[in-house]
């Protein structure tokens, strides 16, 4: 059934006035009368339909978020990832190069023991290259005394000759000997002095060059 839309009182069927207020009934398809859901109620209040929200047929719009959550932990991954490979080839550089120092012969370990390699004397030794002693074979020679010993390597050769090829790089130099051993007691341009002592074994000579003060 329709309704009047001046006063909302039943119409009769096919009417073009409403008999209640005599307003008139719009034609067939230029408007829509009141239905059962629309009809007003007796003082004039709406129903609950007319508060009704008109349904759309457009998707929901969503709220635009600034940045996506997701690409902030896989930036922080990005990073974690970078920081773990940099501490890895930083953990194996150091590995290579510890096993490299360990693997050099004692004759070429002529660092001065607690010295600084920027102390004149130091530097002097190095230049000197002292172990290169030709056909000799670093060995870790036993010395009891605590001294500063810098190198060490055994000779075929006797203590005599091991000493007079050290005294041809120090000719100033003073030398000692007694059976079966050798030493050359040179200065150093810092004050302190190295001794080179070759010292006779069964299986050759064994030299120990020291650094004192």
């Amino acid at each position: 059934m329709n309704y009047c839309t001046g006063c909302g009182k039943p119409l009769d069927p096919g009417a073009k006035f409403c008999s209640t207020c005599g307003a008139s009934v719009p034609l067939a398809g230029t408007g829509t009368p009141l239905s059962d859901d629309s009809v007003p109620v007796a003082g004039g209040a709406p129903t609950a339909a007319a508060f009704a929200p008109a349904v759309s047929s457009e998707a929901p719009m969503t709220p635009d978020y600034v940045g996506n959550p997701s690409q902030g932990s896989s930036s922080a991954l990005i990073v974690v990832g970078i920081i773990l490979v940099l501490l890895i080839g930083i953990g194996i550089g150091a590995i290579i190069y510890f096993r490299s120092q360990s693997a050099k012969p004692e004759s070429q370990k002529i660092a001065g023991g607690d010295h600084s390699p920027d102390v004149a004397g130091d530097t002097y030794l190095q230049s000197l290259n002292l172990a290169s002693y030709p056909g000799s074979t670093a060995a870790a020679v036993a010395n009891d005394t605590g001294e500063n010993v810098i190198a060490a390597f055994r000779t075929r050769d006797t203590p005599q000759q091991v000493i007079g090829y050290y005294k041809i790089r120090f000719p100033v130099a003073d030398v000692v000997g007694q059976e079966g051993q050798s030493e050359l007691r040179a200065a150093l341009p810092d004050g302190e002095h190295v001794v080179i002592r070759a010292i006779q074994g069964q299986n050759g000579t064994s030299v120990l060059i020291i650094r004192k003060t």
